[in-house]
């Protein structure tokens, strides 16, 4: 029987019953075909299973059977405030448009953001601009298409191939609000929600606006200006969706399956902080992830063509903060996980001795506070340090000026007692 499970993050489902069809569908598509990566199956007896939630947030839509709602720990209002500040989208004017209920599922609530930024463009009216249209027609208009009018000759009937430009409604702009609201559509609750989405549907398709396959950098091809400045917000969110939600090529369907829309809190974590480690040493180089300091390099000598493929095998910090000098100072690997485990301490320590600077274990606090400082036995005389440190993330006023305070407040600590007899960094 198909039912709706809600679950929060790194928390359990009560038992159900998934068929194989259900479980080939969470291994292959959602998880990727690597075990457990984003909803972990947990087996409890014949056709009987609990899932439990990893770090991935939003709505999985099984075919024909369940679907999965994954619910931030940080809610759906602090998860869409660390988005648009993670992202940079902080021109989207979410909070004075939405009263936000943390009731609803992630995905309904971004729907209802979604349909406040697309109101206003329902009522100033579609955005019309020219198109170039080729077409063979009765009379010449616009440039006449000599090679293909030689191509086609025309022995009972007069017909021109010709070229030019025509004011319409079925550009990209509208073309991509088309399609968010179909994916929308698809995988929201509400019914009143889903009744505006096919509101807004109806008004575009009743305009001829088409439906085309699009990618998330189709947006780089659009062009602000006054005409359709007022579709820039809803154009960030719609860049946002096509990012993390998956689904078939409707252009090759009659219909538009979704399958779902799952974001990494893994990626929003490591970028939040990132934002934050920059904005807290201004006169420092910060860097996310620097392929430079890549610290695996293949020494294999390829004796046959099948060899372990090592292209997906990386050693690389996630936040790198250098002085002046360029030298490294320090390194923040952030783990957005329940707790700190040995492989990331041997990760860390890796960073450590390979880079001869301090490393900082960042990870949010789920349970209790994680305060913790180590100092590797100098064997091989080199010394290295590791300090696992927690940030609480729960609700507060103000969340990401309490949020940026708290990250903060733990990084110039750190580095205030690592530096305590030089004058490497000046808070």
């Amino acid at each position: 029987m198909s039912e709706t499970i809600q679950i929060e993050e790194w928390q359990l489902s009560d038992e159900l019953v998934l068929t194989k069809n259900d479980l080939d569908f969470l291994n292959n598509r959602v998880n990727g075909g690597k075990i457990n990566s984003k909803i972990e199956i947990i087996p409890k007896g014949e056709s009987q299973f609990q899932l439990k939630a990893t770090s991935w947030v939003g709505t999985v839509k099984i075919p024909n059977s369940h679907t999965i709602i994954v619910k931030p720990k940080v809610g759906n209002l602090n998860f869409i405030k660390m988005l648009v500040y993670a992202e940079d989208l902080e021109g989207i004017e979410f909070f004075d448009l939405v009263t936000a209920s943390e009731g609803e599922f992630l995905v309904d609530f971004m729907a209802r953001l979604f349909i406040q930024l697309i109101k206003p463009i329902a009522e100033e009216g579609i955005y019309k601009s020219y198109v170039t249209i080729t077409e063979e027609i009765p009379s010449v208009k616009g440039r006449l298409l000599l090679a293909q009018n030689i191509r086609h000759p025309r022995l009972t009937h007069e017909k021109f191939w010709c070229e030019y430009d025509e004011l319409s409604t079925d550009i990209l702009e509208n073309q991509i609000l088309l399609y968010c609201t179909k994916l929308f559509s698809v995988l929201v609750k509400n019914y009143s929600i889903r009744s505006d989405l096919h509101n807004f549907q109806s008004i575009l398709e009743s305009e001829g606006v088409s439906e085309i396959y699009l990618e998330p950098y189709h947006l780089d091809l659009i062009s602000l200006q006054k005409m359709n400045e007022h579709y820039e917000q809803a154009l960030k969110l719609c860049e946002f969706i096509l990012r993390f939600a998956w689904y078939h090529d409707f252009a090759k369907e009659e219909t538009l399956p979704i399958y779902g829309f799952l974001y990494d809190m893994n990626e929003l974590f490591q970028n939040f902080v990132t934002k934050v480690v920059k904005e807290t040493f201004p006169d420092y180089n910060v860097y996310k992830e620097p392929a430079n300091y890549d610290l695996l390099e293949s020494i294999t000598v390829k004796e046959s063509e099948e060899q372990f493929d090592t292209t997906r095998v990386r050693l690389l910090p996630d936040i790198v903060i250098e002085d002046k000098k360029s030298k490294t100072i320090l390194v923040i690997d952030t783990k957005y996980k329940e707790s700190v485990t040995n492989n990331d301490i041997y990760q860390a320590t890796a960073y450590s001795l390979t880079l001869e600077c301090p490393v900082l274990l960042l990870v949010p606090q789920i349970y209790n506070r994680i305060q913790e400082s180590f100092r590797i036995k100098p064997i091989y005389k080199k010394s290295a340090q590791i300090h696992i440190k927690s940030v609480d993330f729960s609700d507060t006023e103000n969340y990401i000026e309490e949020m940026r305070r708290r990250i903060s407040k733990e990084l110039t600590n750190t580095v205030q007692a690592l530096n305590s007899s030089s004058e490497l960094i000046e808070i």
